[in-house]
């Protein structure tokens, strides 16, 4: 998976790269806006493609749930015995 967005992010790189060293001379108001618009895009798609590399992936393990509930009822008894005692009323 990291693969596919690496090659994402050097493309989108690129591309930025390229908007960056082209020249406006001999372009309309509207050509420059497209231009300035396609690189303002450019850098978003960058942020995000960069901030989704950054995300773990965790693959599923299936979880045994005969320990699971093993498990809480150790924890229950264990928060148990910190606690106060109720007083027998006699």
């Amino acid at each position: 998976m990291h693969q596919n967005i690496d090659i994402e992010i050097q493309d989108t790189e690129q591309e930025l790269k390229h908007l960056g060293s082209c020249t406006t001379k001999g372009l309309t108001n509207e050509e420059i806006a497209q231009q300035d618009e396609r690189f303002f895009l450019a850098i978003e798609k960058l942020k995000w493609l960069k901030g989704r590399r950054d995300v773990r992936v965790f693959k599923w393990k299936p979880i045994n749930t005969f320990n699971l509930q093993e498990n809480e009822s150790t924890k229950k008894s264990h928060v148990s015995s910190h606690c106060r005692k109720r007083m027998k009323n006699t």
